[in-house]
């Protein structure tokens, strides 16, 4: 077992020993995420499937929903499953049991949604699977304007172009766009048309379906390469829309055009968004629960700049909230006040102690273990937050306390030993400091046992109260 006087034995050991420990420590402090709060892994997961075309509450419910919720039922360790439809989007929210690992989770959710990915309607945007609360916060929100765009024009392009790049930032779990109107092509049949040419509205409808596919039709294989071929068949303008073969009739071929008007509208606004009091579009970009807020905002930072650059100078691109500035702003007061502690509590041992030597030896020491800390935060995947930063503080003044009374305790010993037999004044110190550390170094160790014990039950709480 070791005690003082092999430490004090072992000078060389000790010293590397520490160094080491303070080199990890100052490893890590460089590699931990800084968060406002704690990162919770919160049991639920959600499941977003956006959809165009202006369906209605009912027929997403219907053909969507539904599915959707069938097929994710069968998701182990599932506790409640949740539906939240209504037009353009349908929403499903899973919670599960605790102790679930939510990684193995998220692989289930998607296994089986991917049984059923290909028989939901085409109209369905890119589903979002992630880890993350419909209610969270946007970590970024970006306001497009434009002097000589269109809402809807932005709204077009931040569809296409912006929503496409900002979702492969890692972290990204949701994006929504308000402001501005939803492209669509409408299709209006004639009814006296069809009646001329004899079409049935419903063979037309379903013609128009089977024409705007792609498919696969098989293989080419040779000695050195296997090619998947595809039939690509969905349409890429109105000009295709209008010449596609509706019917065959006496080797005449009634086309879309024929018995019908294509162009190109809107959908009825359903919000609005306004920067500076000028009309916009707005973008509202979600993080995964457990992802680095910090992280994701810096990365979503990138890619705006990089789009600013590709788009050009028509429309301005304005990051109306960074929540990682705030985050930053938060933990900079916390890091300001534990610095302005730190230096009210060297006053203060001068005021009450005046001895230099030993006021100098608890500022030399006391950032050591704070730096041996680090090490830990960062090996458990420990953030800087609100919570740990103000626990890390409750830890010094508690490791300056104990600092206080074992160096008091070594110099009372020394004391002592002065006046005693020891024959030099090395070895009367080398006496005191073994003599007061043995001392009362246990019930040091009770006390500061005493404190920590009183969280240790917050261990064996309930996950779901955790949360």
């Amino acid at each position: 077992m070791w005690t003082t006087k092999k430490l004090l034995d072992n000078p060389t050991a000790v010293i590397m020993f520490f160094l080491a420990m303070i080199l990890l420590g100052c490893i890590s402090f460089f590699r931990i995420p800084v968060e406002l709060m704690p990162n919770a892994d919160f049991l639920n997961m959600s499941v977003n499937i956006p959809v165009k075309g202006g369906a209605s509450a009912v027929e997403i419910e219907n053909l969507i929903s539904i599915p959707v919720e069938d097929a994710l039922s069968q998701v182990q360790n599932l506790k409640t499953i949740i539906s939240e439809t209504e037009e353009g989007s349908s929403r499903t929210i899973l919670l599960f049991e605790p102790d679930t690992d939510m990684d193995y989770a998220l692989l289930d959710v998607r296994e089986h949604f991917a049984k059923i990915r290909n028989k939901l309607p085409k109209e369905i945007d890119k589903p979002v699977i992630a880890k993350y609360e419909h209610n969270d916060m946007p970590v970024v929100i970006v306001g497009l304007t434009s002097n000589t765009l269109s809402c809807e024009e932005l709204r077009t392009i931040a569809d296409n172009n912006i929503k496409p790049a900002l979702s492969q930032a890692e972290g990204v779990a949701n994006i929504d766009i308000v402001g501005g109107r939803e492209e669509k092509i409408m299709i209006e049949l004639d009814k006296n048309r069809c009646s001329a040419y004899s079409v049935n509205v419903e063979d037309a409808l379903n013609k128009l379906g089977i024409s705007n596919l792609n498919s696969p039709i098989g293989n080419a294989e040779n000695e050195k390469i296997n090619l998947t071929l595809r039939s690509i068949g969905r349409f890429k303008d109105l000009d295709q829309i209008k010449n596609t073969i509706i019917l065959e009739k006496d080797n005449t071929f009634i086309r879309v055009q024929d018995i019908a008007d294509v162009k190109k509208g809107y959908l009825d606004q359903k919000n609005l968004a306004r920067l500076n009091g000028k009309e916009a579009v707005s973008i509202y970009i979600q993080k995964e629960s457990a992802a680095n807020a910090i992280k994701v905002s810096d990365s979503l930072i990138k890619k705006i700049e990089n789009i600013k650059s590709d788009l050009g100078e028509d429309i301005n691109i304005t990051v109306v909230r960074n929540q990682a500035v705030f985050i930053k702003k938060a933990i900079n007061r916390v890091l300001s006040s534990l610095l302005s502690g730190a230096i009210l509590a060297t006053i203060i041992l001068f005021l009450f102690i005046r001895n230099t030597a030993t006021i100098i030896t608890i500022i030399v020491s006391s950032p050591i273990p704070i730096l041996i800390t680090f090490f830990f935060i960062e090996r458990f995947g420990i953030s800087f937050n609100m919570m740990s930063l103000s626990g890390l503080t409750l830890g010094v003044g508690m490791l300056v306390d104990n600092s206080i009374v074992i160096i008091e305790n070594i110099l009372q010993r020394q004391k002592i030993n002065d006046r005693g037999a020891y024959l030099s004044a090395d070895s009367s110190l080398m006496a005191s400091v073994i003599e007061g550390t043995d001392s009362i170094i246990l019930p040091m160790f009770g006390s500061t046992i005493t404190s920590i014990i009183v969280f240790v039950p917050l261990l064996f709480v309930n996950r779901e109260m955790q949360m």
